[in-house]
């Protein structure tokens, strides 16, 4: 548990923490700027996502004891989907950083298509999460996890 709180968990609530800390003190900035969702609405997020996604490949190539391994073939399809996770979180990532965006909702847009990179952002951090997850702690070369499925 305290591998998951420090490696997944810290990387993603930082921020949120961090603004939390920052509402204590007397600042000149709108309160609309330090509202939490202000932190992950523009791909933010992806920036916790493509630390897992390195983190996941760096596993899969460190040699690691045979109880851990995945079948060579089923090892190819991890590598690849951590690589599409990771250009798509740094794609969302740098974007969401350069492109110029709003910090209120632009009149005539509906409400939805604002969130669509968060929500983009909260599904690539979350399956990112996840595959780390389970490469670090060798669930996907356990018979167990296999027959849960």
């Amino acid at each position: 548990m305290g591998w998951f709180l420090v490696t997944v968990a810290l990387p993603v609530l930082a921020p949120m923490i961090s603004l939390i800390c920052m509402k204590a003190f007397p600042l000149a900035i709108p309160s609309a700027q330090l509202a939490l969702v202000s932190v992950v609405r523009n791909g933010q997020l992806c920036w916790a996502a493509i630390g897992f996604c390195t983190s996941a490949l760096y596993e899969l190539a460190e040699p690691c004891p045979p109880s851990a391994r995945v079948d060579a073939g089923f090892q190819g399809y991890l590598n690849g989907g951590m690589t599409l996770l990771l250009v798509l979180a740094s794609l969302f990532a740098a974007c969401g950083a350069v492109l110029p965006h709003t910090d209120g909702y632009a009149s005539g847009m509906p409400r939805r298509g604002h969130n669509r990179v968060l929500l983009a952002s909260l599904g690539i951090t979350s399956l990112s999460a996840i595959g780390f997850a389970l490469i670090h702690l060798g669930a996907l070369a356990s018979s167990d996890f296999w027959s849960l499925i």
